[in-house]
Order: C-alpha cells, then sequence, then structure tokens
C-alpha cells in the first residue's frame, strides 16, 4: 500500500514556503522589534487601578461554555467608541483571520488581490494558499504610492481584494488620502469592482484614520488590531465595513472564533479608553525621542548636506562623513550635537541632514516627524 500525499494536496500549498514568526523572546528580557510589539506592557495600568476589574472579568468567564459567537458585548462598546453602527463590526482572532476570511470570501478561478510592496507580508501569503494571484506594485522611491500605476494595475487585473497598509508595514509613512481614495473610486467603478481594504493597525500612533468615510465608499473595508497597543496575547482583530459586507464575510467566518477569555479582557480594556490612548501617547513620545537620538530629526530639503553641516557648525555641532551617496552628492549627513537638551535631559545627541526633494518629502519617513534647519538652528 502506497500513499502519495501529493495528490491529494493542492499544488499551491505544495510551493508556499511557510511563514515563520520567529523564536519567542524571553518573558521579561527581550522585545520583538520585527514583529511591531508593544515594548510596554498593557499589563501596568491592569495591575494597578484596573487590577481589581481585569481580574473579576476573567474570573467569572464559564470555561465550560462556548463564547459568544458574535461577541455582541464587545461589538456594541466598540461601536460607540468608533461611532458606527453594531452591524458594521465583525470580531475576529486577530486582524489575520479578518484578512483570510476576506481572501476566503473572494477566492475563485481568475481572483486576484493588489497590493504595493513591500508591504505587511500575510496579504500575499495568505492569498497564495487560497490560489489567489497576486499583483504586485512597487512603491516609489521614497516609499510613497505610486498611483498612477497602481490604478493602472487595478484597471489591468480587476482584483476582487485590494490591501492598503496606512500606515504602511514595513515602511512606517501614510500613503497620501487622495491617492487611497482615488484607488477607492476606481474600484467601485466600471473598470473594477474591489473591495478596498485600508489596515489601520497602527492607527493609534499616526492619528489618522478612514473609518469616517465608510459612508461615502461602500467598498471600503477598514481593519483595526488590540496587538500593537499592548494586547498582542489576547488576538483580537476589528473589521469595520459597509453591513452587507461583514453580513457576506460572517457566513465564511468559524462560531467561536474569539475565545471567551479574549473577550472579557477586551471588554475591560475598551471600556477604559483613557488607557490605551495614555500607552499610545507615551509610545508616541518616546518614539519621538528616540527619532531624534538615532539621528533622524533634521532636514533641509533641497540643499547639499555639506553645505548645512557648514551653516550648523556655528552652533556647535559637529559634522561627520556622508551617508549615503546619490548622484554624485551626499544625500545624508550625519553629525553630533554635545550637550544639548531633549526631554530626557543632557545628553550627546545624534542627528541627520537629509537633501531630500525640492517639495521637502524625504524618502520613508511619515509626515510631521522632520525639522527644518531653522528649527535646529532654534535648539
Amino acid at each position: 500500500m502506497s500513499f502519495d500525499l501529493a495528490a491529494v494536496i493542492r499544488p499551491e500549498v505544495r510551493a508556499q514556503v511557510p511563514y515563520h514568526a520567529g523564536p519567542e523572546p524571553t518573558p521579561g528580557r527581550r522585545v520583538k522589534l520585527d514583529a511591531n510589539e508593544s515594548p510596554f506592557a498593557l499589563g501596568e495600568a491592569l495591575r494597578g487601578n484596573l487590577a481589581a476589574e481585569f481580574a473579576r472579568a476573567l474570573a467569572d468567564v464559564e470555561l465550560h461554555r462556548y463564547p459568544d459567537p458574535t461577541a455582541q458585548e464587545l461589538r456594541e462598546i466598540l461601536a460607540r467608541d468608533l461611532g458606527v453602527s453594531a452591524e458594521r463590526l465583525l470580531i475576529a482572532n486577530g486582524s489575520d483571520e479578518a484578512i483570510q476570511l476576506l481572501q476566503m470570501a473572494v477566492a475563485g478561478p481568475g481572483a486576484a488581490i493588489a497590493i504595493p510592496v513591500p508591504t505587511f507580508v500575510m496579504y500575499a501569503i495568505g492569498a497564495q494558499g487560497m490560489g489567489i494571484r497576486v499583483a504586485e506594485v512597487p512603491l516609489d522611491e521614497t516609499f510613497a504610492l505610486d498611483a498612477p500605476r497602481f490604478l493602472a494595475t487595478v484597471r489591468k487585473e480587476r482584483p476582487r481584494l485590494v490591501f492598503l497598509a496606512w500606515p504602511n508595514n514595513p515602511t512606517g509613512n501614510l500613503f497620501e488620502p487622495s491617492a487611497v481614495e482615488a484607488i477607492l473610486r476606481a474600484c467601485a467603478g466600471r473598470d473594477c469592482q474591489s473591495l478596498v481594504v485600508v489596515d489601520e493597525a497602527y492607527c493609534h500612533y499616526s492619528g489618522q484614520s478612514f473609518l469616517s468615510r465608510l459612508g461615502e465608499f461602500p467598498n471600503l473595508v477598514i481593519l483595526r488590531t488590540l496587538s500593537k497597543i499592548g494586547l498582542a496575547g489576547i488576538r483580537l482583530g476589528i473589521l469595520v465595513a459597509d453591513a452587507a459586507v461583514v453580513r457576506e464575510v460572517n457566513k465564511i467566518r468559524m462560531p467561536y472564533n474569539v475565545n471567551a477569555l479574549s473577550q472579557a479582557a477586551a471588554r475591560v480594556v475598551l471600556t477604559h479608553g483613557d488607557v490605551v490612548a495614555e500607552h499610545a501617547a507615551a509610545i508616541v513620545a518616546e518614539r519621538d525621542r528616540v527619532f531624534f537620538r538615532a539621528g533622524l530629526g533634521a532636514r533641509q530639503p533641497g540643499h547639499d548636506p555639506v553645505e548645512v553641516a557648514q551653516q550648523v557648525g556655528a552652533v556647535g555641532v559637529q559634522a561627520t562623513q556622508p551617508l549615503a551617496i546619490d548622484g554624485g552628492g551626499a544625500r545624508r549627513l550625519r553629525f553630533l550635537h554635545l550637550g544639548c537638551e531633549h526631554r530626557s535631559g543632557k545628553a550627546t545627541d545624534v542627528g541627520r541632514v537629509d537633501r531630500g526633494r525640492r517639495d521637502g518629502k524625504r524618502a520613508g519617513r511619515g509626515r510631521g516627524r522632520g525639522q527644518d534647519r531653522d528649527q535646529l538652528l532654534a535648539q
């Protein structure tokens, strides 16, 4: 007797390289930066003022019973927080499950998705495992979305799903809202009918969202997660869309997909939105501090870094070597500013001057982080 597994498993599954999450760090010793886990445990707040409430909520979970299959109470809390009706919400076992459900809903002969690259790898991994064609559109040299090229790809490939991480992972920048809007309109037109998934996993740190545009675009799907605000361990994702979209996706969602302990934990945390807001604010403040200390805080668009270095030298800035060569000239220049003050007190800070572009934008950086020369000289 012989058994040929290859005769059973689909070719696209056999050809796929498995995703490796990497080794788990030693508890309390390391942070998995590649997974964008929060370096600070939200549990610190839960061990404080909310400790008793959190403990009661978990203790009251009836582990001998199946969880609420629709997470109704949790959806009602989220509906109030997000300003949408509960029928627009689907709760998933992490946003990965929401991505998978969307792909399952559209999979079939000729199905395709469109994504920018680089972006979150699970969009492509999930699609490939279902035999869905993946149309990739490279970001431009500044990591911005190449809107004309993306729109041309959408019209040619006619994808059933478009995934846009906003902010993008791993580049960290926000694509221009006008580009996202153009894609939404093109994907509800004569040449293409697509759901456009705006993945807002990092919305707590960008301060921007397409949530208010749901009524304007019936093909808009928004994904959220609790993983990036210190609750990665409970695996809870949120899909927000037109009620008709949610109804269709719910048809293929497995019952009891979010366990009772995760639902209880999320209810406590989301009832206390101030805890989440304070956590996000602390991360943003630390990001700004590290951003400056790492030498990524200064730019002078349209000027040679050497020229800028000479000008800032008058205020005690010691310039060092060019960091890159672009078209025969230095693109970035690293410098040291001895004894300057920045939030954490006296320090030796490291900065960087970018030549950038004439329009003031720089490669790979989110808007609003850079400092121009006048700001630098004023410090």
